[in-house]
């Protein structure tokens, strides 16, 4: 039962972070959009 709970936690961080790299990627892209625009 603990076994489950323990997976739930461990995908919601895998999420967590995969969310927070992603966020990351698409700051990353539009600061170099706005390089090349300006």
């Amino acid at each position: 039962m603990a076994l489950i709970i323990v997976q739930q936690k461990n995908q919601k961080n895998i999420l967590q972070s995969w969310i927070k790299k992603v966020k990351w990627n698409g700051n990353e892209m539009e600061e170099k959009r706005n390089i090349d625009e300006g």
